[in-house]
């Protein structure tokens, strides 16, 4: 879906006269199929002589007229490979979080942190709610797979995200169990040959 169309009026209509937005706006409207990140920049590059607050509200426009996206899956696929980080030697890295109380999945995108993906799956205005309030995720946990030669050689499951080690979210030995049993199950469903085990990071509780 392209929103192009209303994020330009959405712009036009809040700064009608200011000339850097009008030069967004146009290049928006020569660009339909932008990513977001690529607007970001873009705003960034021309707005670096307006005030702080008109460079803000422009990000908030942005930002609010793109859909937050979750990344939820069901089964561990090949095409998930596209979102993992690439590492020397032929070795890929994959984050992902697991929801134990929806028993649902997330890949996060290696440009993306496992914080900024928690917030939306918790419906936040930003991380920022998470560091003052650490455990309104404590039911979220962080998870890394390591792809080594097309063999899935190594998980990691609890205190080794963001999570843990910015905003100092805690897990109980209840959370850290059911992760791990939600992500055995993906994980065992891969199209890839596993040769590794499932390690559980408990951290300090």
């Amino acid at each position: 879906m392209n929103y192009s169309k209303k994020l330009v009026n959405s712009l036009i209509k809040v700064f009608p006269n200011i000339s850097e937005v009008k030069s967004l706006a146009s290049y928006i409207l020569n660009n339909p199929e932008a990513k977001k990140e690529e607007l970001m920049a873009y705003w960034y590059g021309v707005s670096n002589k307006l005030d702080k607050i008109i460079i803000n509200k422009v990000i908030n426009i942005i930002e609010s007229s793109y859909p937050k996206r979750t990344y939820a899956v069901e089964l561990f696929t090949k095409e998930l490979l596209r979102y993992a980080e690439a590492l020397p030697n032929n070795e890929f890295l994959m984050k992902f979080l697991v929801d134990v109380n929806n028993n649902k999945i997330y890949i996060v995108p290696a440009t993306i942190g496992h914080l900024k993906i928690a917030a939306s799956i918790l419906r936040l205005k930003s991380e920022d709610e998470i560091y003052k309030n650490s455990q309104i995720a404590g039911h979220i946990v962080g998870c890394y797979i390591l792809i080594r030669n097309n063999k899935v050689s190594e998980v990691l499951i609890g205190a080794t995200s963001g999570l843990v080690l910015g905003a100092k979210v805690k897990y109980s030995t209840e959370t850290i169990n059911k992760a791990y049993n939600i992500m055995s199950n993906f994980v065992y469903s891969s199209p890839l040959p596993f040769e590794a085990k499932i390690r559980k990071i408990f951290g300090r509780r």
